[in-house]
């Protein structure tokens, strides 16, 4: 599962969530590709996993949160 928080600070990020492990990834920039922002519990595999799924949505996530943030630069 992936969470997104309205009004969340910092750099744009998306909290990832698997069997109640969890880890936070930047969403990069459209130059950038996602990155683990914040290990968290996650295992590594799984936290490779959700970068990858990360990174196919990547424009629409950065768009999500540039709408949500308030942060139209983001």
């Amino acid at each position: 599962m992936f969470y997104m928080y309205s009004r969340d600070h910092g750099v744009p990020h998306v909290h990832a969530g698997r069997a109640g492990a969890w880890c936070v990834i930047g969403l990069g920039t459209p130059d950038k590709p996602p990155y683990i922002l914040e290990e968290g519990d996650m295992k590594p595999i799984d936290a490779r996993r959700a970068i990858w799924i990360v990174n196919s949505s990547q424009e629409l996530l950065l768009a999500t949160w540039r709408k949500h943030s308030g942060k139209s630069n983001a």
